[in-house]
């Protein structure tokens, strides 16, 4: 049995609860009591043991999986999805949407940024510049924010940007839930209003729902440096094209080369060949005055393997580490959830608690019949009781005719 929790499990949970608190009313607390009883007797107590030994988390997992199957089977026929499942479709298809549309960006920048007419060289520092120290500037920008909120001991709800990007992220679902409340009927969409306003109402959740939005941020991130890279390489395969570097600084070629060689620290071990030489260099500087014709084809071109690397170490990979990152921090808060101070005190009572039934034994009414020798006893039966037979006694003279029975 999966006992790892997701939104999509605490949507529905807090769906059924709802569903529950309107059988309440209608039909009394004993209705509840009696189903869920038998869910922990039929289905969890069978395969877990006593309550006491399971923890409150994997109780209320075994009872969402039941009341899944018992609703699926209750209203299957009528093509409801459940509200984790619209949750898990709708954030797969953010993240699939935020993820091409940071590949169409990186493809659409790098490809306008790499026109190259033939005459004047690319320059290294606008493409360094834009693809790799804009980038580290804001993962640097957001360690920061992350180091001041752990020394400050802030919460994570508490930070202005992720607030922002949980605000952003409901946003965008309710612009989708809008859209797609259109197709339903009138108690489709106000099952589906309800819902929402639970979830902004739920603390627990809104502060959850702080990590999906970080990570669609770093799938959007990865999106655009893969963008980036597949431009820059397809460009270099199918197209002839060439960088170098001009600076009115006046910058030595051997200062260059320094630089060139401590940022290539990451990824020099392994491919040696990944940046320019001195030499490569000192021949691929440009001065406009001079123009390009003393410029050597083989200087010119022996930038874009540095360039790809940096954007890979620099740009990628971070975000591919906070992406782990992201994921790993969601499924920790989600851990920390205490199922016992959550409001269901009352369903883990009604399924670990013994239940009494103190209806009592109904009878049916049936009309007398004469008995006579051999014949069964007419009276009032109960329900599980056996008639015995009548047994003949001597007539008193105060007795009138018939069956002394």
């Amino acid at each position: 049995m999966n006992t790892l929790w997701n939104i999509a499990d605490l949507i529905d949970l807090h769906f059924f609860s709802r569903l529950d608190e309107e059988l309440r009313r209608t039909d009394g607390e004993a209705t509840l009591a009696k189903r869920d009883r038998l869910i922990y007797l039929a289905k969890i107590e069978p395969h877990l043991g006593k309550a006491d030994a399971v923890p409150p988390r994997i109780l209320v997992r075994k009872w969402l999986t039941m009341r899944r199957l018992q609703y699926q089977r209750e209203r299957g026929h009528e093509g409801v999805p459940l509200p984790g499942t619209v949750w898990r479709e709708l954030a797969l298809l953010c993240q699939g949407l935020i993820f091409f549309c940071g590949l169409a960006a990186g493809l659409g920048l790098a490809g306008s940024l790499l026109l190259y007419s033939g005459t004047t060289p690319l320059n290294v520092s606008v493409y360094f510049g834009l693809f790799v120290v804009l980038q580290l500037a804001f993962l640097g920008l957001q360690v920061l924010l992350l180091g001041y909120r752990r020394l400050r001991r802030i919460p994570l709800e508490s930070t202005v940007v992720y607030l922002l990007l949980g605000r952003a992220l409901m946003r965008g679902l309710d612009s989708i839930r809008r859209r797609v409340q259109r197709t339903m009927t009138g108690s489709q969409r106000l099952d589906l209003a309800a819902l929402a306003g639970g979830v902004h109402q739920r603390k627990e959740l809104a502060a959850l729902l702080i990590w999906p939005a970080f990570i669609l941020v770093q799938l959007g991130g990865i999106g655009f440096n893969l963008g980036v890279i597949g431009a820059t390489l397809a460009k270099v395969a199918f197209a002839d094209i060439a960088f170098a570097w001009q600076s009115s600084l006046q910058l030595s070629a051997e200062l260059v080369a320094g630089l060139v060689r401590w940022i290539a620290v990451p990824w020099s071990w392994a491919v040696p060949q990944a940046y320019p030489s001195l030499a490569q260099i000192q021949g691929s500087q440009m001065v406009l005055k001079e123009g390009v014709a003393h410029l050597a084809t083989g200087d010119l071109v022996s930038w874009w393997p540095f360039l790809c690397c940096a954007v890979l170490v620099y740009g990628l990979l971070p975000r591919c580490l906070l992406l782990v990152l992201g994921i790993g921090q969601q499924r920790r808060a989600l851990a920390q959830l205490h199922f016992a101070t959550l409001g269901l005190r009352p369903l883990l009572q009604r399924m670990t608690a013994p239940r009494v039934d103190t209806n009592g034994v109904r009878e049916i009414e049936r009309s007398p019949r004469p008995c006579g020798p051999g014949k069964r006893e007419q009276k009032p039966e109960k329900e599980g009781f056996r008639p015995s037979l009548c047994r003949r006694r001597p007539r008193s003279p105060q007795e009138g005719p018939g069956c002394p029975c």
